[in-house]
């Protein structure tokens, strides 16, 4: 037998967090407010087999990453991604792979561990992120916010390990980048290396 719920006090308590998630993935408020919906009615649905061995957050947030990803298939199958043409890396990596002199990373100023609690980082961050093609935007945050293992995202969107790994670089420069202007205030890659 499960344990009880009451899910006026869950909506309450956990409503808001659930929709920052969706929002993650679907900026759309419209979209975000539908998978919480979703989210809930699936809960009640299963709330006989709760069992109470997992936080009811953390039950909701793996009921809601299952329709974030059912939602990502739904999509996929009716508009498969699409690769964006190459860039070029020419201004970050010399002909072997390594960072020219001047590109590489910036250190960060702030430890990593603090930044969860920086809502001004996560604020840039997803301006960041929304002006990086869609496709790029979700292997993003499905490898490294929802932490899925690659071959799970290679199945949801129907993608290559190569495809992937190309559009995770992809993400990760276009971030980096991004991040050096709007969080770091560093606008021109070239004057680095005269530091």
């Amino acid at each position: 037998m499960g344990v009880a719920l009451d899910f006026t006090v869950l909506v309450e308590e956990h409503g808001d967090y659930l929709f920052r998630v969706a929002l993650r993935h679907f900026p759309e408020r419209h979209r975000a407010e539908d998978l919480v919906q979703e989210t809930f009615v699936a809960a009640i649905e299963a709330a006989a087999r709760f069992q109470g061995h997992a936080s009811p957050r953390t039950w909701l947030t793996a009921i809601l990453k299952h329709k974030i990803i059912d939602t990502i298939r739904r999509r996929v199958r009716e508009e498969p991604p699409r690769l964006e043409a190459s860039e070029s890396l020419d201004e970050y990596f010399e002909r072997k792979a390594h960072w020219k002199a001047g590109a590489e990373p910036l250190p960060w100023k702030v430890s990593p561990e603090t930044l969860p609690s920086q809502k001004e980082f996560f604020g840039v961050l997803s301006e960041c992120l929304s002006k990086i093609p869609k496709t790029q935007q979700e292997v993003f945050l499905l490898r490294e916010v929802e932490e899925l293992e690659p071959e799970e995202i290679c199945n949801t969107m129907a993608l290559s390990a190569t495809n992937l790994r190309v559009l995770l670089h992809r993400a990760r420069l276009s971030l980096r980048k991004c991040l050096e202007v709007k969080w770091f205030g560093e606008t021109d890659i070239s004057k680095r290396g005269a530091r």
